[in-house]
């Protein structure tokens, strides 16, 4: 993956945007790089209707690519996010948190 790549997101793929259980419960598990990428991410979501740059985030997020690329495999980990590729380019997917009542069961 480079900075120039690109990637859209995966159509029919709205998650929440309740935030709530994203901070209280993930946050000090994945960091704040990674909860910036999934706000962006769910922030920016356009259905798949065109091709973005991952050079976009890193300006918008002010991060170096091995940042993207950690906080990517963070938010991979814990189930908010699926990165598919797809040639030359990628398909973001993207999980809705847990409530934090089926996080802390």
């Amino acid at each position: 993956m480079k900075p120039n790549d690109r990637f859209s997101f995966l159509k029919n793929n709205r998650v929440s945007q309740d935030t709530s259980s994203l901070v209280q419960c993930y946050l000090p598990i994945i960091g704040q790089e990674a909860l910036s990428l999934y706000l962006y991410a769910i922030t920016f979501w356009d259905g798949g209707q065109k091709e973005h740059l991952f050079a976009n985030i890193l300006n918008h997020l002010n991060f170096g690519m091995n940042t993207l690329l950690q906080s990517f495999k963070i938010l991979s980990a814990v189930d908010l996010l699926t990165l598919y590729q797809k040639g030359e380019t990628y398909e973001l997917q993207l999980h809705s948190p847990l409530s934090s009542q089926e996080f802390l069961s």
